[in-house]
C-alpha cells in the first residue's frame, strides 16, 4: 500500500547538515517504493527554494506558508489569499510600514502590503512578549478569517487565510494521490493540526504543547521514515 510522509522543515527535516544528509537518503529510498514525500513548512517559496537548491532536496509536493500554497514540484496547484479587507485592517492596527516590519508573500514572490494576492504576512516585533500579545489579539478578533501563528525564534507572527492549514493541504494531496495512509512529523505550533489529524509523530525538541500527548518522538526524520516503512507507527 502506498504511503505519504509529510515532514516539517525547520528543526525537523533540517536540524544540522549531518541530519539533512541522512534524511535525504531516507527520502530517496521511501520515494523509490512508489510512496509520496511532502515538505510542509511555514516558509515562503523564496525562502525554501534556497534550501532546496543548497541541499539538493527531493520531494513530490511542497506545502508552503503553513498550508496557504501547495506546489507539485514547481507548479502551483492550490493557493489561498488573505481577504483584502482583513489584510488592510491588520496593517492599519499594527502600523505596518513599507519595507520595515513585515514581509508580505504571494505564492512565489515577496510583494507590497497593497498587493491583492497575499498568501502570508510575516510581521516582526521588538520582543517575544509583544508578538504573543498581537498573536492572541488577531486570533481572537479575526479567527473566522485568518489563522495567526507565533514564531518564537524571531519574535514574529505569521498570518494566513483561515480556509487552510497544513492538515487541509495534506488532505488535498491525499485526494490527488488516492492515498489515505498518511504520516506526519513536526515540532511547532503550525504542525499541531497535521500531527493530530494523521499518523502523527514529533521531534524530541518539540514545543511543550506537543509533548506529553503520547506521540512517538524522534531525533531524526530518517528514523521516522524507517519506522513508517516497517509499519511500526
Amino acid at each position: 500500500m502506498r504511503k505519504i510522509v509529510v515532514s516539517d522543515y525547520d528543526n525537523t527535516f533540517y536540524r544540522n547538515d549531518d541530519d539533512i544528509y541522512t534524511n535525504k537518503q531516507a527520502v530517496k529510498g521511501f520515494m523509490r517504493k512508489d510512496n509520496v514525500f511532502v515538505l510542509a513548512t511555514g516558509r515562503s517559496y523564496l525562502s525554501i527554494i534556497d534550501e532546496i537548491k543548497k541541499y539538493h532536496l527531493e520531494y513530490q509536493y511542497l506545502v508552503l506558508c503553513h498550508g496557504a500554497v501547495i506546489l507539485k514540484k514547481s507548479h502551483i496547484i492550490q493557493q489561498f489569499f488573505i481577504p483584502n479587507w482583513i489584510k488592510d485592517e491588520i496593517a492599519k492596527i499594527l502600523k505596518l510600514k513599507k519595507n520595515h516590519n513585515y514581509i508580505a508573500s504571494s505564492a512565489k514572490q515577496t510583494v507590497d502590503i497593497n498587493d491583492s494576492n497575499i498568501v502570508r504576512l510575516h510581521i516582526y516585533f521588538n520582543t517575544l512578549e509583544e508578538a504573543k500579545i498581537k498573536q492572541q489579539f488577531i486570533q481572537k478578533n479575526y479567527q473566522d478569517f485568518v489563522h495567526c501563528y507565533l514564531i518564537e525564534s524571531n519574535k514574529a507572527i505569521e498570518i494566513i487565510s483561515s480556509k487552510t492549514n497544513k492538515s487541509l493541504a495534506i488532505q488535498y494531496i491525499g485526494r490527488l494521490e488516492h492515498i489515505n495512509d498518511i504520516y506526519t512529523i513536526g515540532d511547532s505550533y503550525n504542525d499541531i493540526c497535521m500531527i493530530e489529524d494523521y499518523h502523527g509523530c514529533i521531534m524530541k525538541n518539540s514545543i511543550k504543547e506537543l509533548k506529553g500527548r503520547n506521540y512517538k518522538e524522534y531525533d531524526r526524520v530518517s528514523d521516522f521514515i524507517k519506522d513508517v516503512l516497517k509499519n511500526e507507527i
